[in-house]
């Protein structure tokens, strides 16, 4: 027994004494008037065959046809363990509570003539309650043992609970009372108790006065008086082999692998004392009769586990042997199920242990009904620790295979426990996904087959060319990341309402698939970006696939409100078992999965018609930290954007001259590719000296040996960053922009400068001249020097008017004085 059933055992022995001190023989019915045969339902040949002991086919099958079915149509699936409990808000309680089916569908039919005009005394009453109790029992019995012919003891659990609800009902306690048919009975009862009242003695009613007109004491009174009769009403068919199964007292709900100990009363305790169920609150006791009927669920769910699990062993990551992913999907459904089952049944569990709390804490309220005071009292006296609803279970619960205490949740038989022990790795192992193979060739072409594009993503564009580098959005950009710039690429990485796709992804493996249809698309638009340019294509993808990990791993340079969110999503999604190692559990998720991540680029740049190779399929290695990656971009970007803007100016300017003169170059096409290579050169510069800045700072000693931006990327580059070692030398080669081009010829026509003519002096004058007579002081006058001449594409120089108008007045006032001579 229970330190809980003790506590209603000595409830029970209390309400009995209180009557018996009553002496009124008006509450005590008459329970010979209930005339019932009993005893039919028996076992056929007592199960000698032990191959036949548990056919129902065999063995009950007869005997419970023979058993009048006055419900038969009503609750056909309540005693289904995996039948839902229905919640529902409790007025009384202010709080939900779920409802057993059991109690839910109670065969009752029998109680829907009550009357005043039917019941007139309480041997009347108490008749129609036994017709009640024994349809109530028949049906448990008619429901239950098909399934249990081998497990009787079910049917007692069963009728040791119907019995106790309908106590409840009978004393006005019950909180399933919320739908007409409930309200009806309700309404019926008080009818029956006005009568029976009206029969108490005279000196006896002023007891029962203050219950008009619900009669509450009265019927409580009642029930203390009759319900040894009711028990025997509603076992009278049980069979023989039908015992009640108790826990052992010296083992716990927890740490016991002990089925219980059969009680020695045949017939579900017939002719003995009926349990004392009936004198536990109804909130708790759905709660004890819920675990109980978990527990059978989970117990039925492990053994669907070792049917769908048996051949699906883990391996490493994989799944052992299954390599066409066949072996292991039942298991894995099973998994998904049973996640599913747990969430359910913990949720249902929330709302008990609120209901729980809101009682025990308000146990000396007003409001608090006397009868679940004294029983808490009572508790409290015969347990230890019972102030929450996991330690009321664990003394509670008949259960003896799982645990439901809290502080025992990572003990491998918690109730809640998810994988269940020993198929942790079965669920976790994944089947061998197709992206475990490179999709090179015809003979890999399922290994795309559940891919394709993210739709947000189509409108991307990938071209380089628009934006600079900048330091948007960078994390810390003012301290000690100033000087990192962003890839164009990086921002237009294929993430597009990313957050949005994960609001209804809550595990691992759907996150996985739709991150994966994310690069897909990356690597697709990235073939379609560099068609028939298989080195680049590739040279970019590897550079998203590298950005990609270091927003899984949590090490992404960029800080913006859609990152942050996806940072906050991630942590959720790749923590493992509520580890505060999220850093770790990040990066662990990675480094199982990037194999996958770049094989379903491959997979999008073949889609765009990109052709792969064998070498193609080799991993990137991702250990180089994400400034220097970006570094070397721009400078491979930076050397193959001013090589294409240096050929442009060898075709444009091949044929091109120079006009000294005015300084205009002809054709025009040339000045605007100089123009183009000039500004070019000009930005980059700028962007150069920041990233330069940044690689002092933070890489040139601590992962760079102290060497320069040129000598580091020397390898690194594998010759396409050639342009660094020639032109990176701002005090010489980036003095002028086009000291950078190599053909001097080149140069100085982009250069092209207008040359000032050669003029004779004012005081040179021809022979047969004679300069006009000038003042003395003017002779003397220091002339002041002329300017130089500016650069061609340097706005005109309006003083250039001061020394060449008055040259001109004179030639033409020459010339004029010429024709008059003449």
């Amino acid at each position: 027994m229970t330190c809980v059933e003790r506590a209603a055992e000595e409830l029970r022995k209390e309400a009995e004494r209180a009557i018996d001190k009553i002496k009124d023989n008006k509450l005590k019915g008459d329970g010979t008037k209930f005339k019932s045969e009993c005893n039919k339902v028996k076992k056929e040949n007592n199960g000698g065959n032990v191959k036949d002991a548990c056919d129902f086919e065999k063995t009950y099958k007869t005997s419970v046809k023979s058993l009048k079915e006055t419900c038969n149509n009503n609750g056909m699936e309540r005693f289904n363990i995996d039948q839902q409990w229905k919640c529902i808000k409790i007025k009384k309680i202010g709080k939900d509570l779920c409802i057993p089916p059991r109690r839910e569908h109670m065969c009752l039919d029998d109680l829907s003539m009550l009357g005043r005009s039917t019941v007139n005394d309480s041997s009347a009453l108490l008749k129609k309650v036994q017709e009640a109790a024994k349809s109530e029992g028949n049906d448990i019995i008619r429901k239950l043992l098909e399934e249990n012919s081998c497990d009787e003891h079910r049917i007692c659990d069963a009728m040791k609970y119907s019995f106790a609800d309908l106590g409840d009902i009978i004393r006005g306690r019950d909180l399933w009372n919320t739908n007409s048919k409930q309200k009806g009975l309700e309404s019926r009862l008080r009818s029956a108790f006005e009568n029976i009242y009206k029969n108490v003695s005279d000196n006896k009613k002023h007891i029962y006065k203050k219950g008009i007109p619900h009669y509450i004491e009265l019927r409580s009174d009642w029930w203390d008086a009759n319900r040894k009769e009711v028990w025997k009403a509603m076992t009278c068919n049980a069979p023989d082999a039908a015992k009640f199964l108790k826990k052992d007292e010296n083992v716990s709900s927890d740490s016991s692998s002990s089925k219980g100990i059969f009680s020695n009363d045949p017939n579900c305790g017939h002719k003995s004392e009926p349990p004392d169920y009936d004198y536990i609150p109804q909130p708790f006791r759905w709660m004890q009769e819920w675990s109980e009927t978990f527990c059978k669920l989970l117990n039925e769910q492990m053994k669907q586990f070792e049917t769908e699990c048996k051949d699906c062993k883990n391996h490493g990551i994989t799944c052992e042997g299954d390599d066409n992913g066949k072996k292991c999907e039942r298991c894995k459904e099973q998994c998904k199920k049973y996640e599913e089952l747990i969430d359910e049944w913990k949720n249902k569990f929330g709302k008990y242990n609120e209901i729980y709390k809101e009682i025990y804490i308000n146990k000396d309220s007003t409001k608090t009904q006397k009868y679940v005071t004294k029983f808490i009292e009572t508790l409290n006296s015969k347990c230890e620790n019972v102030q929450t609803a996991d330690k009321y279970l664990h003394e509670a619960t008949q259960c003896t295979d799982y645990g439901f205490r809290e502080c025992d949740s990572n003990d491998e038989k918690y109730a809640f426990k998810n994988p269940p022990k020993g198929f942790e790795h079965a669920c976790k192992c994944e089947p061998p996904d197709p992206l475990n193979d490179c999709p090179k060739d015809d003979k890999h072409q399922t290994v795309c087959k559940n891919l394709s594009p993210i739709k947000s993503c189509e409108g991307k564009n990938f071209n380089n060319d628009l934006g600079e580098w900048t330091p948007h959005e960078v994390k810390d950009s003012t301290g000690n990341n100033k000087g990192v710039l962003v890839p164009p690429r990086r921002r237009r990485l294929c993430l597009r309402n990313i957050n949005w796709h994960l609001n209804n992804i809550n595990n691992k493996a759907d996150f996985r698939n739709k991150f994966l249809q994310y690069v897909y698309t990356e690597g697709k638009f990235v073939g379609e970006k560099y068609k028939n340019d298989n080195k680049n294509a590739l040279d970019a993808m590897r550079y998203s696939f590298y950005d990609y990990g270091d927003i899984i791993k949590g090490t992404d340079l960029i800080s913006t409100t859609l990152m942050d969110k996806l940072k906050t999503k991630l942590d959720e999604l790749l923590r493992e078992n509520n580890s505060n190692e999220i850093s770790k559990d990040r990066k662990n998720w990675w480094t199982q999965n990037k194999n996958r991540v770049w094989h379903a680029m491959l997979c999008g740049y073949k889609a765009a018609g990109g052709k792969i190779e064998e070498g193609d399929c080799t991993l990137p290695d991702d250990n180089t930290p994400q400034f220097l990656r970006w570094f070397q971009e721009w400078s491979e970007h930076f050397c193959a954007t001013r090589q294409k803007l240096y050929d442009k100016v060898q075709t444009k300017c091949k044929s091109a001259k120079c006009d000294p003169t005015n300084g205009i170059m002809e054709p025009a096409d040339c000045e605007e590719a100089c123009t183009q290579y000039r500004d070019y050169i000009t930005r980059k510069i700028q962007e150069y000296r920041l990233l330069n800045h940044q690689y002092t700072m933070n890489f040139k000693k601590q992962r760079a040996e102290d060497k320069n931006v040129p000598e580091y990327f020397k390898d690194k580059c594998k010759n396409k960053c050639q342009c660094l070692f020639e032109y990176i030398d701002i005090e010489k080669k980036w003095k002028n922009m086009y000291d950078s081009l190599n053909d001097n010829n080149l140069k100085n026509i982009c250069d092209c400068i207008k040359i000032k003519p050669t003029y004779f002096p004012k005081n040179n004058k021809p022979k047969d001249e004679t300069a006009p007579d000038e003042p003395k002081h003017k002779e003397d006058k220091i002339e002041p020097p002329e300017p130089p001449l500016p650069p061609a594409d340097q706005p005109f120089d309006p003083t250039i008017l001061h020394t060449t108008i008055p040259f001109g007045i004179a030639f033409a006032l020459g010339s004029i004085a010429f024709l008059f001579l003449k």
